[in-house]
């Protein structure tokens, strides 16, 4: 699953836009959508946002039409780039924040990092692994351990894998220990 596969993707959008659902966000995490999906999204009123690791990856995005760059550093889960969100998300505002939202993403779990990815220039934040804590996911869970291993971590207790698609992405060391044993 390197990517956009159209095989999937589409006929998620088309689900998406059936009129059945009120989406009012598409994001990407591998690269921009292509154009004709971004340009479908926008004739149902819908918002197309993509992640980027590097500003000329935030700047095919916003050429693509892309609506909100989301500045995802090297600190993030999931896929991340090389870059640290310290140093990428001023070098996408400044290469493409006069013309969309530039959403901060990477290491953001608590109030100084939101605060610390406003000052770096975003108008907010993108959080994912943070709502993996909550009560709600410790609801829906199947493994009662994984919301309290996630609570444990700490920096230290990350590892960058290609497991899942073949690109760098980042899992807790618990998470990863499933798929390695």
């Amino acid at each position: 699953v390197l990517g956009w596969l159209h095989s999937v993707a589409r006929s998620h959008v088309d689900i998406a836009l059936s009129g059945k659902h009120r989406p009012v966000l598409i994001a990407n995490a591998l690269g921009s959508p292509p154009k004709d999906v971004i340009d479908q999204a926008h004739a149902a009123g819908v918002q197309v946002a993509a992640l980027a690791g590097a500003a000329k990856h935030a700047m095919s995005h916003v050429a693509n039409g892309v609506d909100i760059i989301i500045a995802q550093g090297y600190e993030a889960g999931g896929h991340t780039g090389e870059i640290a969100s310290m140093v990428l998300t001023p070098e996408i505002v400044d290469a493409v924040g006069s013309e969309v939202a530039v959403l901060g993403a990477g290491g953001i779990g608590r109030g100084r990092q939101v605060a610390a990815s406003l000052a770096l220039g975003a108008q907010g934040v993108w959080t994912g692994s943070v709502w993996l804590t909550t009560k709600e996911y410790a609801n829906l869970n199947t493994n009662a351990g994984m919301t309290e291993a996630f609570l444990r971590a700490s920096s230290s207790d990350t590892v960058r894998t290609r497991v899942y698609t073949g690109k760098p992405a980042r899992l807790a060391l618990t998470v990863a220990a499933l798929f390695w044993s």
